[in-house]
């Protein structure tokens, strides 16, 4: 009878431990195991992304102005070549923007497919990236079918191409827009909130001083030119910051006047 309870026991645990199981998809390149992934990921790989953003601008001048490709994710930042814009209120001569297009993706279920607005003021070389209404152009890796997702992103890179303009126009207002307590206690504030580093501080703060703006277009400007010089991740979370920033300044604690 104690050998029958061990068994009945034994096959109840089992069988909750087979309820656990679930099958998993591994992503490797050659003898590297990239990730691990549930098998309700529908892989969109870069290849296929890269290739359908290149078929969507046929017949439009494209420079890549930056790019990363690693083991777990792809970036890339697009410039339209002659469709540089003008910023008016900035106070400074031939300052002008280039719109385009920013790409990221993961092959190992690190992050969606995400396209959106990016935007280079040529005059410092900083870059932005500005989603309308806060939000992306973006496809999570389930549930999706990759055909439509190419079809998708050739819709969606014309909706993007159309809103770069309107971005432009609302980072040129942003230089007409006064912040309560100044532009500089501003990025003191947003640094604390955003717990950023003493040094990243600093250098946003530097940033401002080499060009000064007391306006919300020169908080946004300071975040982007910090951005420059950081290695790539915390090089995109400025840029988004900065973008978001523009979009939705109330959000970081900013109150414009």
């Amino acid at each position: 009878m104690a050998d029958t309870r061990k068994v009945v026991s034994f096959e109840r645990r089992r069988r909750r431990v087979d309820e656990l199981d679930q099958p998993m998809l591994l992503r490797g390149y050659r003898n590297l195991l990239r990730g691990v992934v549930s098998d309700r990921y529908v892989p969109l790989d870069d290849a296929l992304v890269v290739a359908a953003v290149r078929d969507a601008l046929v017949g439009r001048e494209v420079r890549v102005h930056n790019y990363r490709v690693g083991l777990n994710g792809l970036e890339l930042r697009l410039v339209f070549e002659d469709e540089s814009l003008p910023l008016r209120r900035t106070g400074r001569v031939g300052d002008v923007v280039s719109p385009g297009l920013y790409l990221r993706n993961s092959e190992v279920g690190l992050g969606c497919l995400v396209l959106e607005c990016f935007i280079l003021r040529l005059v410092c070389t900083n870059g932005l990236v500005a989603p309308r209404d806060g939000t992306f152009h973006r496809w999570r890796h389930v549930a999706v079918n990759p055909e439509q997702v190419v079809a998708d992103i050739h819709q969606a890179v014309g909706r993007v191409a159309g809103e770069v303009a309107e971005t432009v126009g609302l980072l040129d207002q942003a230089a007409d827009r006064g912040v309560r307590g100044g532009a500089r206690q501003a990025l003191r504030a947003l640094a604390h909130r955003e717990s950023l580093s003493r040094n990243l501080t600093k250098a946003l703060l530097h940033a401002y001083d080499e060009d000064t703006h007391d306006s919300l277009f020169g908080v946004v400007n300071a975040v982007t030119a910090a951005a420059r010089n950081l290695p790539a991740v915390l090089r995109t979370r400025l840029e988004l910051l900065g973008g978001s920033l523009l979009m939705q300044p109330e959000q970081h604690g900013i109150e414009v006047a």
